[in-house]
């Protein structure tokens, strides 16, 4: 198999315990998670305006908080600051996080700036969990739910990036510029979730994550996905595989979760759909129009080689 960021993030877990759930958990009910964005591989620049940039990283990195169900605290800001940033360049990020830590009530508490050819931030974000809810702890018999729409990030992406007509594709685009952590929502049904993961590498990955962690095999019904009219218009379009462009799509910061007590339908506005029941055995398999497949992590892999 080819070194890959599956098999990087394995290696790391097994040096440290603390690796292997959205965030770190400390003592005292401290969670910790660090975020890093690159220019041209998180965000482009021809239609990500400064303040997007900002909106992006910041709700990334808090959704690594509400995936842990825990709320967000501190927060840390490093600019790899290249020479074409400007002064109001600057000025018009940093204003977005502060007005995005005032929402969240999150303090920016320090950070670094260091000289770079791409623009790039790290963020990291301290937040506190009286119990954290890990990936490891789904139960034989739980069903899965998954709060939003799946795809729909890199819906907007595209529609960005190939310059499509952005009236038809209002919500998608939304999603993709400007995300919102589920912070309030983890909040709301923490004592109902059994196991929980953010939708940040996309459900093929985030399931087998999940599935792997706790043991577990999770069967998802393709046909109870939550796909929007915009990705079903998006795949028709550019003629895309519907079934493997929702599997691998990511970037939507929703909430991917287990549970054996009453889900309700929506909170605040915000759809949760049961997508499938989790059963013995490993891995993760795709009921689709009578046949059951199994589904490979498939998605973006920042490491890919074969050495």
């Amino acid at each position: 198999m080819a070194w890959n960021e599956i098999l990087a993030i394995d290696f790391l877990k097994r040096i440290s315990k603390k690796i292997g759930d959205d965030c770190a958990v400390l003592e005292k009910g401290i969670i910790i998670t660090t975020d890093a964005f690159l220019e041209n591989t998180h965000f482009e620049l021809k239609y990500f305006s400064f303040s997007d940039i900002a909106k992006k990283s910041f709700s990334a990195t808090l959704s690594d908080i509400a995936a842990m169900a825990g709320i967000p605290k501190y927060l840390f800001i490093a600019f790899l600051y290249p020479s074409y940033l400007k002064e109001k360049d600057f000025k018009e990020m940093y204003n977005t996080y502060k007005n995005l830590a005032k929402k969240y009530k999150v303090e920016i508490a320090g950070g670094d700036i260091v000289k770079s050819k791409k623009l790039g931030i790290t963020l990291t974000c301290l937040g506190y969990a009286k119990k954290p809810i890990l990936r490891n702890t789904a139960q034989i018999g739980d069903k899965v739910y998954i709060t939003g729409f799946v795809a729909l990030s890199e819906t907007g992406r595209l529609v960005l990036k190939y310059n499509l007509d952005r009236k038809k594709f209002k919500r998608a685009i939304r999603k993709h510029l400007d995300p919102e952590p589920r912070i309030k929502l983890a909040q709301i049904l923490k004592n109902r979730i059994n196991a929980l993961i953010d939708t940040s590498d996309g459900l093929a990955c985030d399931s087998y994550n999940l599935a792997k962690a706790s043991k577990i095999m999770m069967e998802i019904d393709f046909d109870k996905l939550p796909i929007a009219e915009e990705t079903y218009l998006l795949c028709e379009k550019l003629n895309l595989d519907l079934k493997e462009f929702v599997l691998k799509s990511g970037e939507d910061f929703e909430l991917l979760f287990t549970a054996n007590k009453k889900i309700p339908k929506e909170i605040d506005k915000i759809k949760i759909n049961e997508i499938g029941i989790v059963k013995k055995g490993k891995g993760v398999y795709l009921i689709k129009e009578d046949k059951r497949e199994k589904v490979l992590p498939i998605g973006y892999q920042h490491i890919i080689n074969d050495s």
